[in-house]
């Protein structure tokens, strides 16, 4: 009897081990069909969008630039990618490797935090170029009716390296978890896995970083145009943080009731003006009369449960 259960508890392990490897083989191969995919679209978008277009000097140079950024070097690095992909994959086996693949391009990947901090001033840039010079907007035009373009316009081929860098870290996590720990690919994937969570932590960032800035700039413009007494102070690299009304109790019978706008490094007091009863909870279609500018120099901003979140130390 002991036999027999020995033996059902074998075949029970390889038959779980195998499955695991045919799960493995098939997330190795939808690696290889997806980056054989993104390298495809990527020389669609080069030999399409970009050669033609440095070529027929439609566009300035270096607006050529900032529209495109540094894909070329996005696509050199991607080619050396695939053929390694390609080689591992046509030789499979239980114990081939993947991770160590990945971990000799993550540094070069590095190129990517260049074209993500890039890209808004891209479609920016493009989305001018259009409106602007009928001969780029004509040439986008022919250029997307190209039968490789698969009915893609400009923007869907501009995005897909943003796109990518997601779709490693759930393939690579995915290979993984169908990795025993007795395979050496395990230790690779593992340190891949760190890799690319780095990079995807630092895109979010930066897209944070990148729309708080864009932000900040939006709010210091309308506040120029709609606080009085201001336009010295209000410059372009003030950091916004965020606007609400602000009580000031001038004595136990009398109440001062102002508009503040935080900035990382100064508190702007403001009076709306035409309004005499009552909170004013929103800015938007009042005028203002700043008040008073107080530096934060000696204060320090620190996270509190109101609803804004933060409050004043000094």
């Amino acid at each position: 009897i002991q036999s027999v259960f020995r033996s059902w508890k074998a075949i029970k392990k390889w038959k779980a081990r195998v499955r695991m490897h045919v799960h493995r083989t098939y997330v190795a191969n939808e690696i290889f069909k997806t980056e054989k995919h993104y390298v495809n679209s990527l020389r669609v978008f080069l030999e399409v969008f970009y050669y033609p277009l440095c070529k027929r000097k439609v566009v300035e140079q270096g607006v050529l630039e900032t529209i495109f950024g540094n894909i070329s070097r996005i696509y050199d690095i991607h080619v050396d990618l695939l053929a390694d992909i390609t080689q591992r994959l046509d030789d499979w086996s239980y114990d081939q490797t993947l991770g160590d693949v990945f971990n000799k391009y993550w540094k070069t990947m590095q190129c990517y935090e260049e074209y993500v901090n890039n890209y808004d001033a891209s479609t920016a840039a493009c989305k001018k170029e259009i409106k602007s010079n009928k001969e780029f907007e004509e040439f986008l035009e022919i250029a997307e009716k190209n039968p490789r373009c698969k009915k893609l316009d400009f923007f869907d081929f501009s995005i897909q390296p943003i796109q990518r860098v997601p779709r490693y870290a759930m393939l690579v996590s995915e290979l993984l978890k169908n990795t025993t720990s007795m395979n050496k690919d395990s230790e690779y994937l593992v340190k891949a896995k760190t890799s690319v969570n780095i990079i995807l932590k630092y895109f979010n960032e930066s897209k944070r970083m990148l729309q708080q800035r864009e932000t900040s700039i939006r709010k210091v413009r309308e506040l120029k145009r709609s606080v009085s007494g201001a336009q010295d102070f209000l410059k372009p690299d003030k950091d916004f943080l965020f606007e609400g009304p602000l009580a000031i109790q001038k004595s136990k019978k009398k109440t001062e009731q102002v508009y503040v706008f935080l900035f990382r490094d100064s508190l702007l007091v403001a009076r709306a003006l035409g309004v005499t009863n009552g909170f004013l909870k929103r800015m938007s279609g009042y005028k203002f009369s700043a008040l008073q500018n107080i530096k934060l120099q000696k204060y320090s901003l620190v996270e509190h449960s109101v609803p804004t979140g933060i409050k004043l130390r000094g």
